[in-house]
């Protein structure tokens, strides 16, 4: 009894998230439903993000991905704090990079951790945000996971949203879904106009893979522009169709 009346509270808090607000306007375009649903967190941090998505959708678990050994380490404890739902938790912790093969990689980490990276950072970056700590800290060898194994490895049949937030490493990431890319409903990608990361993919090579699996571009927002206006990057929202 106690476990149905919860799983009311959710639902109702679930239908009434429009009015909740977040750092990124594109989460507000996804419909997660009355349902419960899977969310993969790629570049998680700190845990913004994944809070943010299981306030605004209660009934979502969230599955973290974080290479950062420090920053993994400080998720498993707020990942904590939202308990379980129907015997399983909110929240999971994945100490681990994603990207298009399994393998072990060196993470370069940087003095903002939010710019740690598989790869290396570029001029553009640094003259882009010129107030940034780019400086590399240490690195740490990661175990890299593929998502389509991940999925197969936990039974999740679906996934309502992958959100992808690992600087330059995105299309990776998209890579390491397989054929389950078709399984998943929304992207959330952050995406860059010039390379801020040797290598790293402009954003119309990620939509141009998206759009190879049925996915539409919605809406990009989040934009980020160099001293001299220059677009840098943005967030795009992809929806299978």
């Amino acid at each position: 009894m106690i476990d149905l009346v919860r799983n009311f509270i959710r639902m109702r808090r679930q239908t009434r998230r429009k009015t909740y607000q977040c750092e990124r306007p594109v989460l507000d375009l996804v419909d997660f439903g009355t349902t419960p649903g899977v969310v993969l967190d790629v570049g998680a941090n700190k845990g913004g993000f994944a809070s943010k998505v299981l306030v605004q959708a209660p009934l979502t678990q969230v599955h973290c991905f974080e290479p950062n050994g420090e920053l993994s380490t400080r998720l498993e404890g707020i990942a904590s704090t939202w308990g379980a739902f129907r015997g399983s938790p909110r929240c999971i912790v994945n100490h681990l990079g994603v990207g298009s093969s399994m393998s072990q990689m060196e993470l370069i980490v940087t003095g903002m951790h939010g710019a740690s990276s598989f790869l290396s950072v570029a001029d553009a970056a640094t003259q882009g945000w010129p107030d940034m700590d780019f400086d590399e800290v240490r690195r740490e060898a990661v175990p890299v996971t593929r998502l389509d194994t991940y999925l197969t490895e936990n039974s999740i049949e679906a996934v309502k949203l992958l959100k992808l937030d690992v600087q330059g490493f995105e299309l990776e990431a998209l890579k390491g879904c397989g054929d389950r890319l078709r399984d998943i409903e929304y992207i959330i990608s952050e995406v860059q106009f010039t390379p801020l990361y040797a290598g790293a993919p402009l954003w119309h090579e990620i939509v141009n893979y998206a759009t190879h699996f049925g996915f539409v571009p919605q809406v990009m927002d989040g934009f980020c522009f160099a001293p001299d206006g220059q677009p840098l990057q943005a967030d795009v929202l992809l929806k299978r169709v």
